[in-house]
Formats: structure tokens, C-alpha cells, sequence
């Protein structure tokens, strides 16, 4: 006897609920929509190195990174974390804190952020 004559009910697995078609073209979506982005991206990245790029100094600190995540490092020990995280919350500035054994931090702002805010 076939299942369907046992009363056994045949049920549909995720696999073909259509749940793979809607990731694809949630994908081609979203590789469509993102290089559209990157002269954004670029264009906020050279603001960051206009920016920070100046406080770049062998002994003291550097720049890494490019487009929209950024690293900073301070070479100097002397630098206390507790001044650098208060003079950032001063300026309303919240980079992410990177555990090392020099002091370093990260920074990644939003894509779609006005250049004036960004730059303020």
C-alpha cells in the first residue's frame, strides 16, 4: 500500500517550502544593491583619513583601514585608555576598544550617515 492509503500525511520539509528561492533572491538583491554603495563608502573613507590621517606620527599613533572600518593605534604607553574613552564621550564619539597590549580602537560608521554629522 502506498502512504497516502495508510492515512499517513506527507508533509513538506524547509528544504522545499520555498524558503531557498526567497534566500536567492534575497542575494541577487542584495549583490545588486551593495556595489551601488561603494563610491559612498570610498568617498566617507577619505574623509576618516583627511580626518585622522594628520594625528598619524611614528611614535605616537596610526592609521589602518580603508572605506568605512577603520584602526587606530596609539604606539605610545603613556596613553591611558581612561583619557582617550573620555575625551571621546566628551566629543560623542563611541569607537569600539580593542583589547591589546597597546591601545587601539575601531571605528565603522554608518553607510548611509550625512558627511557633516559624519564630519562634526
Amino acid at each position: 500500500k502506498t502512504l497516502l492509503e495508510h492515512g499517513t500525511k506527507i508533509l513538506q520539509s524547509h528544504t522545499y517550502a520555498g524558503s531557498s528561492a526567497l534566500a536567492y533572491l534575497t542575494a541577487i538583491e542584495i549583490l545588486t544593491e551593495v556595489p551601488r554603495w561603494f563610491n559612498r563608502a570610498a568617498a566617507l573613507g577619505r574623509v576618516v583619513r583627511e580626518i585622522l590621517g594628520p594625528c598619524q606620527h611614528e611614535y605616537f599613533f596610526q592609521l589602518h583601514g580603508q572605506g568605512l572600518l577603520w584602526g587606530g593605534e596609539f604606539l605610545d604607553r603613556n596613553i591611558v585608555l581612561k583619557d582617550f574613552q573620555e575625551a571621546c564621550h566628551e566629543k560623542k564619539v563611541w569607537p569600539y576598544i580593542v583589547p591589546s597590549w597597546r591601545l587601539g580602537f575601531m571605528i565603522s560608521p554608518p553607510l548611509d550617515i550625512d558627511e557633516g554629522e559624519f564630519r562634526e
